[in-house]
């Protein structure tokens, strides 16, 4: 029986919880992923981002929701809830 330190099995978690997201942001209409890239990536607010796409303010903020609750319910039908957040 091959024994793996718990040091070593944690960055295997990470990578598999990071090919995880990679698919289910993949598997997004263009439109959703824009608007995680803004916000996420371009750390842009919400404000910004609305007059970016030209939406309002309020619809931002309720789309970024949705997509992120969308998001989690992907990966955990996909990969089971966690048993622990980081």
């Amino acid at each position: 029986m091959c024994r793996i330190g718990a040091h070593a099995v944690v960055p295997l978690l990470r990578d598999e919880g990071v090919a995880a997201l990679r698919d289910v942001v993949s598997s997004l209409d263009e439109s959703q992923r824009e608007l995680l890239a803004l916000r996420f990536g371009e750390e842009l607010r919400h404000a910004e981002i609305a007059r970016l796409v030209g939406l309002s303010e309020a619809n931002v903020r309720q789309r970024l929701s949705r997509l992120q609750r969308e998001m989690k319910r992907r990966l955990e039908a996909a990969h089971g809830a966690p048993d622990h957040v980081y």
